[in-house]
């Protein structure tokens, strides 16, 4: 059993594009795969969950630090304190970014933090969603990188950013 964390963080527009599909993606007949959601503002009510999951909508740093110890794949938002953490845990994290296009963002800047962490080989990013079996594949793929010592710490993340800030430059 692969457990995967889906976290949205805590911005307040809607980002159920994501959820939706990580929970089509459960009912697929992909039973080797149990998710855990973080859903934060996004209304779920709505939302069928396959039998197991769990969902909650926020958590405090120290417990969400726990769950994200406590499984074998991060997928995230673009959101940096949640790409940081699994980073720093040793995580390879699947990023899906907000967008503006999609009303989930007020802002595009969580497009070049999800570049940014692709081009430099510590994350995989999808702007639009894969097919489920694209998705599976990166799930399986960043599972077996989880830990690897070469995906470095956040300390070494952070000294790269700083040489290239410039990347980030126009998304203050």
């Amino acid at each position: 059993m692969i457990n995967c964390l889906v976290t949205i963080g805590s911005h307040d527009q809607d980002f159920s594009r994501l959820i939706q599909y990580c929970i089509d993606f459960s009912h697929a007949s992909y039973e080797e795969f149990r998710f855990i959601y973080q859903y934060g503002f996004t209304d779920v009510s709505n939302l069928i969950f396959r039998e197991g999951d769990v969902f909650f909508d926020f958590a405090d740093r120290d417990c969400f630090s726990k769950l994200i110890s406590s499984v074998d794949c991060v997928i995230t938002h673009a959101g940096i304190g949640t790409i940081n953490d699994s980073i720093d845990m040793g995580f390879f994290p699947i990023i899906v970014p907000r967008l503006v296009s999609k009303h989930e963002h007020t802002d595009p800047s969580q497009l070049p933090v999800c570049e940014y962490f692709v081009s430099i080989g510590k994350a995989f990013g999808f702007t639009e969603l894969p097919t489920f079996h694209e998705f599976e594949e990166k799930i399986q793929l960043a599972v077996s990188l989880k830990k690897d010592p070469s995906i470095g710490s956040w300390r070494k993340i952070k000294n790269l950013i700083a040489q290239d800030i410039s990347y980030f430059a126009g998304f203050k």
